[in-house]
């Protein structure tokens, strides 16, 4: 029965693994702890990183900052802030060339529909991924900037 008891040893070495890599993930992974959910939705995060809409119009005003639209191209051909580069989450690795021009260490704002749409918060967690240091989300969104009327959208 040496093989039984080296077959738990094994089960035991096995489950330990999996349980520290859960830990280390749920503790240091970066994406999901700064982009983990909207102001107001009811749920709690750490650290998010977002920026109001009298923000989002001080980036557009003074250049700040480079607008990164997370909608399906049809949306953004519709309209869309400013001169936000239009990288649609959905089909992002097709799109996500439009960046390789942009400084890691750019300022980058990503906007989609608003509330109930969460492709900013998936676009800023993968960009995050691909380095970019400074990545925020505005939660408000296209409805919330066509609503208050904040002008220079296209």
């Amino acid at each position: 029965m040496k093989s039984a008891g080296f077959l738990k040893e094994m089960l035991t070495v096995v489950a330990l693994s999996s349980g520290l890599a859960i830990v280390y993930t749920a503790v240091f992974n970066p994406v999901s702890s700064r982009f983990p959910v909207p102001p107001g939705s009811g749920q709690t995060g750490s650290d998010t990183v977002s920026v109001t809409i009298e923000k989002v119009r001080e980036y557009v005003r003074d250049g700040g900052g480079i607008l990164i639209d997370g909608r399906h191209e049809a949306e953004y051909g519709q309209g869309h802030i400013g001169n936000a580069i239009n990288v649609p989450v959905s089909e992002f690795e097709r799109y996500a060339g439009r960046l390789d021009p942009v400084p890691k260490d750019a300022t980058l704002i990503c906007y989609c529909d608003g509330e109930g749409c969460s492709a900013s918060t998936e676009l800023a967690a993968r960009l995050t991924v691909l380095g970019y240091q400074k990545v925020r989300i505005y939660y408000g969104g296209w409805q919330e900037w066509k609503r208050l009327g904040s002008g220079n959208d296209r």
